[in-house]
């Protein structure tokens, strides 16, 4: 039992533990417990978004970009602030609302 589950790791280490024990007709426990015995991890990576050495000036650029857009971040920030279970006169701005 033992070395089955470590080949069906080996051979496709995203398998999943449930799907594991289904195969060799066993409890998600007993494969839960072989896995970790080995030093494996019982779960399937996923691929994440991170921060790249250069983000921080892009991120910046962007901000500088996006306040000297002043009529686009007008519009924006009306469309932040605005809520939909309010009359939008009740709201106050510093721009007409472009959609009334």
């Amino acid at each position: 039992m033992e070395l089955d589950v470590l080949l069906k790791v080996g051979k496709n280490p995203k398998t999943s533990v449930r799907e594991i024990a289904e195969e060799l007709d066993s409890s998600k426990d007993t494969v839960h417990r072989i896995i970790k015995e080995h030093k494996y991890h019982p779960y399937i990576a996923q691929k994440v978004q991170h921060l790249e050495d250069n983000d921080h000036n892009r991120r910046i650029q962007l901000c500088v970009n996006f306040l000297n857009q002043s009529q686009a971040y007008s519009k924006i920030t009306w469309t932040i602030f605005h809520r939909w279970d309010i009359k939008p006169r009740t709201i106050p701005r510093t721009v007409d609302c472009p959609h009334q």
